[in-house]
């Protein structure tokens, strides 16, 4: 508050959710791999001062020196969101170099799409649990300026996986989504329409091929979205030529 009051960049606070427990296991039928969340209130301020906190190497110490990731950590999992690859339909994806302002990773190169779960935007028409889809939607709208109905529709967002960041205890879920625009349309989209624009310094639009993606993960440090790139790859070109691809760059 203070710093808002002087005219400095400051956060606010937000009301978000907490993962508070997970269950991964198989349904009955096919076997089909499934994923049950169990979510609690939380807030910006608090996952500010604890998730962010793990920078610090006494704080890691203290409190992941044993940590099991196959388990929520108490405490330390004051957030959950999505990341999303952005395929468009001239078969170009989006990279982002997020803004120096932001209250997570700053300056760093990042997916096409990286949203939060919002309790009063996010939550279900049915219930007080979150629904990932209309998390999803919002990011698309507000980072890049598309629109569902009119650039995609909810049958288009697919989760690939659930994972964690272990650097700052962050969970959340990974995956793609082919829209209608292409390339160009969707750069002007983000130029004139993106509300929360300013997340993002720089967008960089970059040929949805094995290749071409590895190079520009490698050729642009720090990069964060690894997960998401890596699985989306592999869903659309399959684990060898995905492979291939990363033993071609690094030698």
């Amino acid at each position: 508050m203070k710093k808002s009051e002087q005219g400095l960049s400051s956060f606010w606070n937000g009301q978000i959710y907490a993962l508070d427990r997970f269950v991964i296991g198989r349904e009955s039928t096919n076997e089909d791999m499934t994923l049950d969340l169990w979510f609690r209130p939380s807030d910006y301020y608090t996952f500010l001062a604890t998730n962010m906190s793990l920078n610090e190497p006494e704080m890691r110490e203290k409190y992941l020196a044993d940590v099991d990731w196959s388990e929520a950590i108490p405490h330390f999992s004051n957030s959950f969101g999505i990341s999303l690859t952005v395929v468009t339909s001239d078969g170009y994806t989006v990279f982002t170099q997020r803004g120096k302002s932001v209250g997570t990773r700053p300056k760093v190169y990042d997916t096409s799409v990286i949203e939060g779960l919002s309790r009063p935007i996010d939550r279900s028409t049915t219930g007080e649990a979150p629904d990932v889809y209309r998390c999803a939607c919002r990011g698309l709208a507000e980072e890049l300026g598309l629109y569902e109905s009119v650039d995609f529709s909810v049958a288009d967002i697919l989760f690939l996986g659930f994972g964690v960041d272990t650097r700052y205890a962050l969970r959340g879920l990974n995956g793609m989504v082919k829209i209608k625009p292409s390339i160009e349309k969707l750069l002007r989209r983000w130029d004139n329409g993106a509300r929360d624009k300013f997340e993002n310094h720089k967008l960089f639009p970059v040929p949805f091929t094995p290749r071409d993606v590895v190079s520009f993960a490698y050729a642009h440090l720090p990069f964060a979205p690894g997960p998401t790139v890596y699985n989306t790859l592999v869903h659309e070109f399959g684990r060898s030529m995905v492979e291939d691809a990363f033993d071609t760059v690094s030698t």
